[in-house]
């Protein structure tokens, strides 16, 4: 079913790793010459300890080319299956995927980026034990993401969230550039204190009718647990019923289910 996005994903990220060490060398050589220009016209590039120090330098910077455009590149790639998870709302085959992906490169540096898509695919279906296992063993070379703040909070025990809600809240407002993604969050911290009519109203708020697939997913989901909360049942069916039909192998399916008992 996926063959032509994982086609497509498979084509940029094995050209990746050559493209990136193409350019790196590219700049590894271009300053090398410089330098050697260089070296006439400045006596302190003569002394061996100084242009060996620059050498150094060029080496880093070499590095540091093919490392930023390698993760660039395969952020780019990624993109070829996003649609997966957002229009046919399936982590299962995303993260499978992926997983395939990091074992096949296991010998190899593992993009930031790839370790990234993985766990927002295992976010989708609340696998959070092998969630924290990647922030464990590989948590340093995703410090300083957003995302990865939101997932370390939500990873959190109930009562650790409700403790950590207004600082992490404060965090996100500081960062964040869209005000339905703070409402959203918002609406989280609504839920973990009990304040359903405010979640709800949030939730009134934020729809968007031109979401992907995947959000309408959880927006449905949310507003059938607010309903409930608020013993207004009748109402939440339908939005029970949106999930389980369009909830394909996502997490929110086993949330409905258990919503529909009541």
């Amino acid at each position: 079913m996926y063959d032509s996005y994982f086609y497509r994903f498979r084509r940029k990220y094995s050209q990746n790793r050559l493209l990136s060490i193409t350019v790196s060398f590219s700049v590894f050589i271009s300053l090398y010459i410089l330098l050697n220009g260089l070296v006439n016209k400045f006596k302190i590039l003569s002394n061996a300890w100084v242009y060996f120090l620059m050498l150094l330098l060029i080496f880093i910077i070499s590095v540091a080319a093919y490392l930023y455009l390698f993760d660039f590149r395969i952020k780019r790639a990624l993109i070829e299956l996003e649609d997966i998870i957002y229009d046919y709302v399936d982590p299962l085959a995303f993260t499978e995927y992926l997983e395939a992906t990091i074992n096949y490169s296991k010998n190899r540096k593992v993009s930031p980026s790839l370790w990234l898509s993985y766990l927002k695919g295992l976010s989708y279906l609340d696998d959070k034990k092998k969630m924290r296992e990647i922030l464990e063993n590989h948590g340093s070379i995703l410090e300083g993401n957003l995302q990865i703040e939101a997932y370390n909070f939500n990873l959190l025990s109930h009562y650790n969230q409700k403790q950590e809600f207004e600082k992490y809240l404060s965090n996100m407002e500081k960062v964040l550039k869209s005000e339905k993604q703070v409402k959203l969050i918002k609406i989280k911290g609504c839920m973990l204190n009990d304040e359903y009519q405010r979640a709800n109203q949030l939730l009134d708020e934020v729809f968007d009718e031109d979401d992907d697939l995947i959000s309408k997913v959880s927006w449905h989901l949310q507003k059938a647990t607010v309903l409930i909360k608020m013993n207004q049942k009748d109402a939440a069916r339908p939005h029970i019923q949106f999930v389980l039909d369009n909830g394909n192998t996502s997490y929110y399916v086993s949330e409905a289910k258990y919503l529909s008992q009541y």
